[in-house]
């Protein structure tokens, strides 16, 4: 079974480097823009993955069908008019990648509020944001119906940004549009704005709903001294801390950051150019709508980024399809032919590879192998020595593992985006508090817990910043 759950790990990792090769080529127009986006994969491997290093993670299956929903909605956006394999590709992505990782549903929000954008600007059609909306929302249902009734998708960021989008688009666009062009688009954003927070806030209080609570507890904590045991968790993460300029400094070595930096400035000032046509009333041509919501998906990314390092994960690879722009034929129009913009891209490349092979050795030459004896053993002794109806306590990540090799049943998971599983944890987590261990003994007895389990580096470990036990 490790050797099956791995394999199927690499293929999903072999399918990110084929979607990003797809994704550029389609939004560069070029083969060789698809070529750029994946050496820039390669030279950046450390900065766009975590998956040599862990695996079993939900992102390793999650982010080719994260790229293969971007994927769908670029080609939609691009299109005069969608038909039904685009409300299908759409909605078959956006519920898989629910589906197959909780933190899809915020992402899914930024690329509603950023093809809502593309709308007020007047970038997309109606009858296009519509399409997408439907879309998305059928996507969704099939992912809460086949998630048992997930409630908490109803209560969600995303559900309440696609209604408000859906009302603003279907109810008020004829209205709307009579308006000045600059006044429109304030006001569309005002409206999209207090709809989206009315309705989130509306349906959490009418549902009994807090399980995504958390999120705006950690960005509270991380401009504010607010502090709780669900923020500590997380903060004290090094992956959860603001980026730092490691990341930055490795990818402008490969020249990764300087040549997307380029490419999005030279779109950037297409875009500019037509919105000011717009905005004195002439005709213009605006460039195509999925090249700008990459853009603004990447704008995203980089805030989030800034605010949660390891979202780099979303950002690195997006700066590699983005880098493809260079080989654009109808952005680089400052060469003066097709010869000038080969050698340039023959140049860039290999100015790249001086430090990109170097990062690929580096990496090749790492060995790790995973073993854990003792945890080992543990499962061992629980599976040989226990009863089949006996329920554990402990670390999240431990439990997670135990139940996966052991079949027993647990009160606490890795899956903090239930407020229930939440509360459970911070329950189990007293026992490496300072209570009283009659009161510590009576919350276990409580949840019907036989077993529990400590892990001895968690009582040892030195304080951090409040981050020990």
């Amino acid at each position: 079974p490790p050797f099956f759950y791995l394999g199927a790990v690499w293929i999903c990792a072999g399918f990110t480097t084929g979607l990003i090769f797809i994704l550029a080529t389609v939004l560069s127009e070029s083969l060789l823009g698809g070529i750029i986006a994946c050496a820039c994969f390669f030279f950046n491997h450390g900065e766009c993955t975590r998956v040599m290093w862990t695996p079993p993670l939900r992102e390793s299956f999650a982010f080719p069908i994260c790229l293969l929903q971007i994927l769908a909605v670029t080609c939609t956006l691009n299109t005069m008019r969608s038909g039904w394999r685009n409300l299908v590709s759409i909605s078959l992505s956006t519920m898989a990648f629910i589906l197959s990782w909780q933190f899809a549903q915020f992402m899914l929000f930024t690329q509603v509020c950023a093809v809502y954008v593309l709308y007020a600007l007047g970038s997309i059609s109606k009858d296009i944001l519509t399409s997408y909306n439907i879309s998305l929302l059928i996507g969704l249902l099939h992912a809460v119906a086949l998630m048992f009734g997930n409630e908490m998708l109803f209560c969600s960021l995303l559900f309440a940004a696609l209604s408000a989008s859906l009302i603003i688009s279907l109810l008020g666009h004829s209205m709307l549009h009579r308006l000045h062009y600059a006044i429109r688009i304030v006001l569309q954003f005002v409206l999209f704005g207090l709809l989206a927070v009315g309705i989130k806030s509306g349906l959490s209080k009418a549902m009994l709903l807090q399980d995504d609570a958390h999120v705006l507890e950690i960005f509270k904590s991380k401009f504010t001294d607010f502090k709780s045991f669900n923020t500590q968790l997380y903060n004290c993460a090094k992956e959860f801390d603001f980026l730092g300029w490691e990341m930055p400094l490795n990818i402008t070595q490969t020249l990764l950051l300087p040549t997307a930096c380029a490419a999005i400035l030279s779109a950037a000032v297409a875009l500019l150019k037509a919105l000011a046509n717009m905005f004195r009333s002439q005709d213009a041509e605006i460039p195509k709508p999925g090249l700008l919501y990459n853009l603004i998906q990447t704008a995203v990314y980089a805030i989030m980024a800034l605010l949660i390092m390891r979202l780099k994960l979303f950002l690195t690879p997006h700066l590699c399809i983005l880098s493809s722009l260079v080989a654009s034929p109808k952005l680089t129009s400052a060469f003066r032919s097709r010869e000038y913009h080969a050698a340039f891209i023959v140049a860039l490349l290999a100015a790249m590879s001086y430090k990109g092979f170097q990062n690929i050795r580096d990496q090749r030459q790492i060995m790790g192998e995973y073993s854990d004896p003792e945890l080992e053993n543990l499962f061992e002794w629980i599976t040989r020595s226990t009863d089949e109806n006996a329920v554990f306590a402990g670390p999240m990540p431990l439990m997670a593992n135990l139940m996966l090799s052991t079949d027993r049943a647990i009160v606490n998971h890795p899956h903090f985006e239930d407020a229930g599983s939440r509360q459970r944890t911070k329950s189990v987590y007293s026992i490496f508090s300072r209570k009283e261990p009659q009161q510590v003994f009576d919350i276990l007895k409580d949840m019907q817990v036989d077993y529990v389990v400590i892990s001895q580096g968690w009582c040892l470990s030195v304080q951090r910043n409040g981050c020990a036990m």
